[in-house]
């Protein structure tokens, strides 16, 4: 025998042999159940498909018995300090409002919830979004005429007289979109204006002066309501002057008058104005096409007519009627013109 040799006597033996029972019973526990399951896995997959089982789903698995023999303690002490698993979603960008100068006509399509509001500035428009939730940035090409700065497009001085018509729209299937037209002052557009919001839009509001000068037109359609405020002036010379609200073949619902002038609406020379609303379809009060409230000022040109038509909501309170002018402070101050409805009040006008 080697004299460096070690024997072992038979107490080292058994040892020796029980740790070899154990590493055996072991790997049964553990491999066994592991490959047991790697080929049930195949034996489910299409031929083709069988044999791309990598090894990362193999050792989690591994991962999964192992933890299984651990004793409860243990296994929740490992959950309680394991890292959460994080998932890896698509990248999503915020919508931006896009504007694009088409020769002399500026065209902006607002996006979800997008606020705009439309200012005349000295020698200038602005047009600035307000609304975090859709992001506040504009997508488009900067031109001589127009560029961008943060949440507001400028129009310098050269686009003030270039440009010959200004187009506000909600792209596609947007909703929420919204237009403001704020205090302008003194200042004029020297452009035409068209508002079109058709997809479930918000509110158009005209909170001070909006004069436009010349022939140039106003135009505002919405799907919802439209409102001018008190001491607010919307006005044009001899362009024509629309608003319409809630006019589409499906009106939209909800407890909302469609037009409401508390300011003063007119064309000072040979424009019209025509203001057509719908009240909304929730009649839970007064829902009225147009109202037209109590210091309120509404005037045609000199040579076109003024048209106000209205059309109350269509809920069944009493009080909707389709224009209103002016309001009663106690009942029977109002002249009703036309015949008394039967099911409907939308045909009344209600003069005091």
């Amino acid at each position: 025998m080697h004299p460096n040799r070690k024997t072992f006597g038979w107490k080292q033996k058994r040892k020796i042999a029980a740790l070899h029972r154990s590493l055996r019973a072991a790997f049964r526990r553990t491999l066994f159940p592991l490959l047991d399951w790697s080929l049930e896995r195949l034996s489910l997959q299409p031929l083709h498909t069988r044999w791309p089982l990598t090894v990362a789903r193999i050792m989690q698995r591994w991962r999964v018995i192992q933890h299984r023999r651990l004793p409860l303690r243990d296994r929740q002490l490992r959950r309680r300090h394991e890292i959460p698993a994080v998932e890896i979603l698509e990248a999503r960008a915020l919508l931006a409002a896009a504007f694009s100068q088409t020769g002399s006509t500026l065209n902006i399509s607002l996006e979800d919830n997008q606020l705009v509001t439309v200012d005349a500035v000295a020698s200038g428009y602005t047009f600035t979004l307000s609304n975090s939730t859709a992001g506040n940035s504009w997508t488009g090409s900067s031109t001589s005429w127009v560029s961008t700065n943060g949440a507001v497009l400028n129009v310098n001085s050269q686009g003030y007289t270039g440009l010959t018509a200004i187009a506000i729209s909600d792209a596609g299937t947007a909703s929420g979109a919204a237009v403001t037209f704020a205090d302008s002052g003194s200042n004029l557009f020297q452009a035409g204006i068209s508002v079109t919001l058709s997809s479930n839009p918000g509110s158009v509001h005209f909170t001070g002066a909006t004069s436009l000068s010349g022939a140039n037109s106003l135009t505002v359609t919405t799907a919802r309501d439209l409102t001018i405020n008190s001491g607010a002036v919307v006005q044009t010379v001899d362009g024509n002057l629309s608003l319409l609200a809630n006019t589409q073949a499906v009106p939209t619902a909800g407890a909302f008058t469609g037009i409401t002038v508390a300011g003063k609406v007119q064309a000072s020379g040979l424009g019209s104005v025509i203001l057509t609303g719908v009240g909304g379809t929730t009649s839970t009060t007064y829902v009225f096409g147009v109202n037209i409230e109590n210091g309120a000022v509404v005037q045609g040109g000199t040579s076109k007519p003024l048209e106000i038509t209205g059309t109350g909501g269509a809920g069944s309170y009493v009080d909707n009627y389709g224009v209103q002018i002016g309001w009663c402070s106690s009942p029977g101050q109002g002249v009703a013109a036309g015949p008394a409805p039967t099911t409907r009040v939308s045909r009344w006008v209600l003069v005091n």
